[in-house]
Protein backbone atom coordinates (compact mmCIF):
# COMPACT_ATOMS: atom_id res chain seq x y z
CA UNK A 1 0.00 0.00 0.00
CA UNK A 2 1.21 3.19 -1.35
CA UNK A 3 2.14 6.20 1.92
CA UNK A 4 0.35 9.03 1.35
CA UNK A 5 3.48 11.02 0.64
CA UNK A 6 4.32 8.56 -2.25
CA UNK A 7 0.97 9.18 -3.56
CA UNK A 8 0.54 13.18 -3.39
CA UNK A 9 4.61 12.59 -5.46
CA UNK A 10 2.63 10.76 -8.20
CA UNK A 11 0.05 13.43 -8.54
CA UNK A 12 2.61 16.12 -8.97
CA UNK A 13 5.02 14.61 -11.70
CA UNK A 14 3.31 12.43 -14.26
CA UNK A 15 5.26 9.38 -15.28
CA UNK A 16 8.56 9.70 -17.60
CA UNK A 17 7.93 8.80 -21.38
CA UNK A 18 9.59 8.27 -23.98
CA UNK A 19 9.14 10.99 -27.29
CA UNK A 20 9.85 9.52 -30.22
CA UNK A 21 9.27 11.10 -33.54
CA UNK A 22 6.35 10.65 -35.49
CA UNK A 23 5.47 8.11 -38.42
CA UNK A 24 9.05 6.43 -37.08
CA UNK A 25 9.12 2.44 -36.16
CA UNK A 26 12.01 0.61 -35.76
CA UNK A 27 11.79 -2.35 -38.04
CA UNK A 28 14.47 -5.58 -38.60
CA UNK A 29 16.99 -5.76 -41.10
CA UNK A 30 16.55 -8.11 -43.52
CA UNK A 31 19.38 -10.05 -44.40
CA UNK A 32 21.05 -8.86 -47.61
CA UNK A 33 23.33 -12.29 -48.29
CA UNK A 34 22.18 -15.62 -48.69
CA UNK A 35 22.68 -17.97 -45.76
CA UNK A 36 26.05 -19.63 -44.97
CA UNK A 37 26.93 -22.77 -45.20
CA UNK A 38 28.94 -25.06 -43.86
CA UNK A 39 31.70 -23.81 -41.86
CA UNK A 40 32.56 -20.27 -41.01
CA UNK A 41 34.79 -18.49 -43.54
CA UNK A 42 34.33 -21.95 -46.43
CA UNK A 43 33.64 -20.95 -49.41
CA UNK A 44 30.79 -22.78 -50.77
CA UNK A 45 29.15 -22.97 -53.94
CA UNK A 46 25.90 -21.65 -54.61
CA UNK A 47 24.81 -23.75 -57.60
CA UNK A 48 23.62 -25.71 -54.65
CA UNK A 49 20.82 -22.38 -54.41
CA UNK A 50 21.33 -21.00 -58.00
CA UNK A 51 21.10 -22.91 -61.40
CA UNK A 52 23.65 -22.38 -64.04
CA UNK A 53 21.36 -19.99 -65.33
CA UNK A 54 20.27 -17.85 -62.58
CA UNK A 55 16.54 -18.96 -63.30
CA UNK A 56 16.20 -17.89 -67.20
CA UNK A 57 13.21 -19.69 -68.26
CA UNK A 58 13.15 -20.11 -72.04
CA UNK A 59 9.32 -18.83 -73.28
CA UNK A 60 7.58 -20.75 -75.30
CA UNK A 61 4.12 -20.30 -76.74
CA UNK A 62 1.94 -22.58 -78.14
CA UNK A 63 0.66 -21.97 -81.58
CA UNK A 64 -1.68 -24.26 -83.14
CA UNK A 65 -0.08 -27.56 -81.64
CA UNK A 66 3.00 -26.64 -82.77
CA UNK A 67 5.69 -25.02 -80.21
CA UNK A 68 6.96 -21.69 -81.48
CA UNK A 69 10.13 -19.91 -79.74
CA UNK A 70 9.60 -16.05 -78.71
CA UNK A 71 13.56 -15.27 -79.67
CA UNK A 72 15.32 -16.92 -83.14
CA UNK A 73 18.90 -18.27 -82.12
CA UNK A 74 21.33 -15.87 -80.78
CA UNK A 75 24.74 -15.91 -82.74
CA UNK A 76 27.40 -16.44 -80.34
CA UNK A 77 29.63 -12.74 -80.12
CA UNK A 78 33.07 -12.95 -81.38
CA UNK A 79 35.65 -14.35 -78.78
CA UNK A 80 38.63 -11.71 -78.91
CA UNK A 81 36.27 -9.65 -77.50
CA UNK A 82 34.28 -11.49 -75.57
CA UNK A 83 37.17 -13.63 -74.16
CA UNK A 84 38.82 -9.64 -73.65
CA UNK A 85 35.62 -8.31 -71.56
CA UNK A 86 35.72 -11.48 -69.71
CA UNK A 87 39.19 -11.23 -68.35
CA UNK A 88 38.63 -7.58 -68.04
CA UNK A 89 35.77 -8.18 -65.52
CA UNK A 90 37.68 -11.61 -64.04
CA UNK A 91 40.06 -8.56 -62.64
CA UNK A 92 37.80 -5.97 -61.25
CA UNK A 93 36.50 -9.18 -59.14
CA UNK A 94 39.51 -10.04 -57.73
CA UNK A 95 40.29 -6.37 -57.07
CA UNK A 96 36.78 -6.00 -55.27
CA UNK A 97 35.82 -3.86 -57.45
CA UNK A 98 32.29 -6.29 -58.95
CA UNK A 99 30.84 -8.93 -57.08
CA UNK A 100 32.12 -12.81 -58.54
CA UNK A 101 27.66 -13.73 -58.94
CA UNK A 102 28.31 -11.31 -62.29
CA UNK A 103 30.10 -14.21 -63.42
CA UNK A 104 27.82 -17.17 -62.91
CA UNK A 105 26.04 -17.08 -66.39
CA UNK A 106 29.51 -17.16 -67.99
CA UNK A 107 31.14 -19.80 -66.57
CA UNK A 108 30.82 -23.66 -65.37
CA UNK A 109 29.86 -24.18 -61.69
CA UNK A 110 33.81 -25.93 -61.46
CA UNK A 111 34.70 -22.95 -62.84
CA UNK A 112 32.54 -20.24 -60.97
CA UNK A 113 33.60 -22.41 -57.68
CA UNK A 114 37.56 -21.30 -58.33
CA UNK A 115 36.74 -17.78 -59.01
CA UNK A 116 34.97 -17.54 -55.54
CA UNK A 117 37.75 -19.19 -53.63
CA UNK A 118 40.20 -16.80 -55.63
CA UNK A 119 37.90 -13.84 -54.51
CA UNK A 120 37.56 -14.73 -51.01
CA UNK A 121 41.96 -15.22 -50.78
CA UNK A 122 42.19 -11.80 -52.63
CA UNK A 123 39.73 -10.13 -50.42
CA UNK A 124 42.12 -10.98 -47.18
CA UNK A 125 45.33 -9.94 -49.10
CA UNK A 126 43.65 -6.40 -49.53
CA UNK A 127 42.62 -6.66 -45.92
CA UNK A 128 46.42 -7.43 -44.54
CA UNK A 129 47.71 -4.75 -46.63
CA UNK A 130 46.20 -1.41 -47.42
CA UNK A 131 45.53 0.17 -51.24
CA UNK A 132 48.55 1.87 -52.25
CA UNK A 133 48.05 5.45 -53.99
CA UNK A 134 50.56 5.04 -56.82
CA UNK A 135 49.40 1.54 -57.89
CA UNK A 136 47.38 1.96 -61.54
CA UNK A 137 44.40 -0.08 -62.65
CA UNK A 138 44.94 -3.89 -63.88
CA UNK A 139 44.61 -3.93 -67.61
CA UNK A 140 44.63 -6.71 -70.33
CA UNK A 141 47.35 -6.37 -72.58
CA UNK A 142 46.99 -8.67 -75.53
CA UNK A 143 44.81 -12.04 -76.10
CA UNK A 144 45.43 -14.47 -78.28
CA UNK A 145 42.75 -17.43 -79.50
CA UNK A 146 43.14 -21.11 -80.49
CA UNK A 147 40.15 -23.19 -81.72
CA UNK A 148 41.19 -26.53 -80.82
CA UNK A 149 37.43 -28.24 -82.04
CA UNK A 150 34.49 -26.42 -82.83
CA UNK A 151 32.55 -24.68 -80.53
CA UNK A 152 35.56 -24.66 -78.63
CA UNK A 153 38.24 -21.65 -78.20
CA UNK A 154 41.45 -21.85 -76.01
CA UNK A 155 42.12 -18.12 -74.67
CA UNK A 156 45.41 -16.73 -73.44
CA UNK A 157 45.59 -13.39 -72.21
CA UNK A 158 48.58 -11.45 -70.87
CA UNK A 159 47.23 -8.94 -67.92
CA UNK A 160 49.38 -6.25 -66.22
CA UNK A 161 47.77 -6.34 -62.41
CA UNK A 162 49.04 -3.24 -61.15
CA UNK A 163 51.93 -4.94 -59.59
CA UNK A 164 53.19 -7.59 -62.31
CA UNK A 165 52.76 -8.91 -65.89
CA UNK A 166 50.67 -12.28 -65.79
CA UNK A 167 49.38 -14.88 -67.77
CA UNK A 168 45.81 -16.08 -67.62
CA UNK A 169 44.66 -19.13 -69.69
CA UNK A 170 40.86 -20.18 -70.52
CA UNK A 171 39.27 -22.88 -71.95
CA UNK A 172 36.03 -21.39 -73.67
CA UNK A 173 33.00 -23.33 -74.97
CA UNK A 174 30.01 -22.60 -76.90
CA UNK A 175 26.51 -23.29 -76.14
CA UNK A 176 23.49 -22.49 -78.24
CA UNK A 177 22.78 -19.12 -76.76
CA UNK A 178 26.45 -18.02 -75.16
CA UNK A 179 30.71 -18.81 -74.59
CA UNK A 180 31.12 -20.03 -71.24
CA UNK A 181 33.96 -20.40 -69.46
CA UNK A 182 34.89 -24.49 -68.39
CA UNK A 183 38.49 -24.13 -67.58
CA UNK A 184 40.38 -21.25 -66.00
CA UNK A 185 44.30 -21.01 -64.80
CA UNK A 186 45.95 -17.75 -63.47
CA UNK A 187 49.47 -16.71 -62.93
Amino acid sequence: MPTPAALEASRQSPPARTVTAPGVRRRPVPHAAPPLVGQPGAVTSVFHHLSPDQGVLDLVLVDDGRRVPTAPTVPLPEIRAWSTRYVVVLLEVLEGRRPVQQLLRWSTPETYAGVQRRSVLAARLRARRPGRPGARAPRVLSVHTCCPAERVVEVSAVVHDGEKVRAYALRVEGRPDRWRVSAMELG
